[in-house]
């Protein structure tokens, strides 16, 4: 069976105010290194994302291929992966949603963390995030 995609990112008025707000903060320029961010930060989080009623849809559009760049499979499979655990069911417009809240959610994460002013600190998430899912006890 040949998996859906999403062939359009859009993403509402609010994660486009975040991502400016990111963009001003630690001068990372693109739309799609931020969203992959925002993405991988939320998925990171086993909790399923709320379901909130997307408001501004638009605001900000980029293609699947340039949100995912050259791992697109990776990205691909991680969306799946979530898609069918958190809503049991993998279409089009189901990946279209959860991708999107999923970048909501990551963006206004990393938007509430008033120390992230860089790109070092970004990166000093991935360590941070690291040891805190090492430290969980999945029993």
């Amino acid at each position: 069976m040949q998996l859906q995609n999403v062939e359009t990112v859009r993403l509402g008025a609010d994660t486009k105010i975040h991502l400016s707000t990111l963009k001003k903060r630690t001068g990372i320029a693109n739309w799609n290194t931020l969203c992959r961010w925002a993405f991988c930060l939320s998925v990171s989080d086993g909790s399923p994302v709320r379901d909130r009623e997307d408001k501004g849809v638009g605001a900000v559009e980029m293609s699947w291929k340039t949100f995912a760049g050259e791992e697109d499979e990776i990205y691909r499979l991680l969306l799946v992966d979530r898609c069918q655990s958190e809503h049991r069911a993998v279409d089009r417009d189901m990946l279209a949603k959860t991708l999107r809240q999923h970048i909501a959610r990551g963006a206004a994460r990393l938007v509430s963390n008033r120390e992230l002013k860089s790109v070092g600190e970004l990166l000093a998430l991935i360590s941070k995030q690291g040891d805190h899912v090492g430290s969980k006890d999945n029993d």
